[in-house]
Protein backbone atom coordinates (compact mmCIF):
# COMPACT_ATOMS: atom_id res chain seq x y z
CA UNK A 1 0.00 0.00 0.00
CA UNK A 2 1.35 3.40 -1.00
CA UNK A 3 1.38 6.08 1.68
CA UNK A 4 -1.00 8.97 1.12
CA UNK A 5 0.90 12.25 0.83
CA UNK A 6 -0.28 14.96 3.18
CA UNK A 7 -1.21 17.36 0.40
CA UNK A 8 -4.40 19.38 0.02
CA UNK A 9 -7.37 17.25 -1.11
CA UNK A 10 -5.40 13.98 -1.29
CA UNK A 11 -8.03 12.28 0.87
CA UNK A 12 -10.75 12.99 -1.73
CA UNK A 13 -8.76 11.02 -4.33
CA UNK A 14 -8.21 8.21 -1.81
CA UNK A 15 -11.92 8.12 -1.01
CA UNK A 16 -12.79 7.83 -4.70
CA UNK A 17 -10.24 5.14 -5.61
CA UNK A 18 -10.27 3.45 -2.20
CA UNK A 19 -6.48 3.92 -1.96
CA UNK A 20 -3.74 6.32 -3.08
CA UNK A 21 -2.90 5.31 -6.68
CA UNK A 22 0.61 4.48 -7.89
CA UNK A 23 -0.22 6.13 -11.23
CA UNK A 24 1.16 3.07 -13.03
CA UNK A 25 0.43 3.50 -16.75
CA UNK A 26 -1.07 6.95 -16.14
CA UNK A 27 -0.68 9.22 -19.12
CA UNK A 28 0.69 12.73 -18.75
CA UNK A 29 -1.81 14.93 -20.54
CA UNK A 30 -0.32 18.27 -19.70
CA UNK A 31 2.59 19.87 -17.87
CA UNK A 32 2.57 23.65 -17.64
CA UNK A 33 5.34 25.46 -15.78
CA UNK A 34 4.38 29.03 -14.89
CA UNK A 35 5.74 31.94 -12.93
CA UNK A 36 3.43 33.94 -10.71
CA UNK A 37 0.67 31.33 -10.60
CA UNK A 38 0.38 27.56 -10.03
CA UNK A 39 2.09 25.17 -12.40
CA UNK A 40 -0.06 22.22 -13.53
CA UNK A 41 0.58 18.51 -13.97
CA UNK A 42 -2.47 16.79 -15.45
CA UNK A 43 -2.75 12.99 -15.77
CA UNK A 44 -5.24 10.44 -17.04
CA UNK A 45 -5.31 7.76 -14.35
CA UNK A 46 -7.47 4.71 -13.77
CA UNK A 47 -7.91 1.63 -11.69
CA UNK A 48 -6.43 -1.46 -13.30
CA UNK A 49 -8.85 -4.36 -12.94
CA UNK A 50 -8.00 -8.08 -12.79
CA UNK A 51 -10.19 -8.86 -15.79
CA UNK A 52 -8.70 -8.87 -19.29
CA UNK A 53 -10.16 -7.23 -22.38
CA UNK A 54 -10.69 -9.18 -25.61
CA UNK A 55 -7.34 -7.77 -26.77
CA UNK A 56 -5.58 -9.26 -23.71
CA UNK A 57 -5.04 -6.00 -21.80
CA UNK A 58 -6.12 -5.42 -18.22
CA UNK A 59 -9.54 -3.78 -18.13
CA UNK A 60 -9.83 -0.26 -16.75
CA UNK A 61 -12.15 1.04 -14.06
CA UNK A 62 -12.56 4.42 -12.36
CA UNK A 63 -11.01 6.57 -15.08
CA UNK A 64 -10.28 10.14 -14.00
CA UNK A 65 -8.28 13.22 -14.80
CA UNK A 66 -5.97 14.07 -11.89
CA UNK A 67 -4.57 17.59 -11.70
CA UNK A 68 -1.68 18.47 -9.42
CA UNK A 69 -1.27 22.19 -8.79
CA UNK A 70 2.26 23.15 -7.83
CA UNK A 71 2.92 26.44 -6.08
CA UNK A 72 6.33 28.06 -6.51
CA UNK A 73 8.16 25.36 -8.47
CA UNK A 74 11.82 26.03 -7.82
CA UNK A 75 13.55 22.95 -9.18
CA UNK A 76 12.96 20.87 -12.29
CA UNK A 77 14.75 18.00 -13.92
CA UNK A 78 12.84 16.69 -16.93
CA UNK A 79 13.77 14.51 -19.87
CA UNK A 80 12.41 12.63 -22.88
CA UNK A 81 9.18 14.46 -23.68
CA UNK A 82 7.35 12.71 -26.54
CA UNK A 83 4.79 14.70 -28.49
CA UNK A 84 2.54 11.67 -29.06
CA UNK A 85 2.36 10.04 -25.60
CA UNK A 86 4.03 10.19 -22.17
CA UNK A 87 3.26 7.31 -19.82
CA UNK A 88 4.36 6.75 -16.22
CA UNK A 89 5.54 3.64 -14.43
CA UNK A 90 4.84 5.49 -11.20
CA UNK A 91 4.59 8.86 -9.52
CA UNK A 92 5.72 9.62 -5.98
CA UNK A 93 5.20 12.70 -3.83
CA UNK A 94 7.38 13.20 -0.78
CA UNK A 95 7.84 15.99 1.72
CA UNK A 96 11.27 17.62 1.71
CA UNK A 97 12.90 20.40 3.70
CA UNK A 98 11.58 23.10 1.38
CA UNK A 99 8.23 21.68 0.30
CA UNK A 100 7.40 18.71 -1.93
CA UNK A 101 9.24 16.55 -4.44
CA UNK A 102 7.28 14.87 -7.24
CA UNK A 103 9.17 12.10 -9.01
CA UNK A 104 7.84 11.04 -12.40
CA UNK A 105 9.18 7.59 -13.28
CA UNK A 106 8.67 7.19 -17.02
CA UNK A 107 7.56 4.09 -18.88
CA UNK A 108 7.50 6.03 -22.14
CA UNK A 109 8.45 9.65 -22.65
CA UNK A 110 8.48 12.34 -20.00
CA UNK A 111 10.09 11.60 -16.68
CA UNK A 112 11.94 13.56 -14.04
CA UNK A 113 11.49 15.57 -10.89
CA UNK A 114 9.59 18.68 -9.85
CA UNK A 115 10.12 20.42 -6.52
CA UNK A 116 7.57 22.95 -5.26
CA UNK A 117 6.75 24.76 -2.04
CA UNK A 118 3.15 23.53 -2.05
CA UNK A 119 1.15 20.87 -3.90
CA UNK A 120 -2.54 20.10 -4.02
CA UNK A 121 -4.55 17.63 -6.03
CA UNK A 122 -7.99 17.57 -7.60
CA UNK A 123 -9.64 15.09 -9.91
CA UNK A 124 -12.54 14.76 -12.28
CA UNK A 125 -14.06 11.32 -12.97
CA UNK A 126 -14.11 10.25 -16.60
CA UNK A 127 -11.86 9.89 -19.61
CA UNK A 128 -10.13 12.76 -21.40
CA UNK A 129 -12.57 13.35 -24.29
CA UNK A 130 -10.52 16.21 -25.71
CA UNK A 131 -7.46 13.99 -25.89
CA UNK A 132 -9.34 11.35 -27.87
CA UNK A 133 -10.58 13.96 -30.36
CA UNK A 134 -7.03 15.28 -30.83
CA UNK A 135 -5.68 11.77 -31.46
CA UNK A 136 -8.14 11.18 -34.29
CA UNK A 137 -5.98 13.63 -36.27
CA UNK A 138 -2.68 12.10 -35.18
CA UNK A 139 -0.80 9.39 -37.11
CA UNK A 140 -0.19 7.63 -33.79
CA UNK A 141 -3.43 7.04 -31.99
CA UNK A 142 -4.79 5.09 -29.06
CA UNK A 143 -4.59 5.29 -25.27
CA UNK A 144 -1.82 3.75 -23.21
CA UNK A 145 -2.48 0.05 -22.78
CA UNK A 146 -1.58 -1.51 -19.44
CA UNK A 147 1.20 -4.09 -19.60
Amino acid sequence: MIAVPNIVDAQALVDWFGYWPSFHDAEILELVLRTGKPSILKLHAWEMLKELTEEGFYAQGKNCIVTFSLIDVFETSLEDFYSHQNVLLSLSIERNTYGWTIDLIAANGLGGRLVAKEVWVEFEPGKPDVLEAEREHSPRSGPAAPL
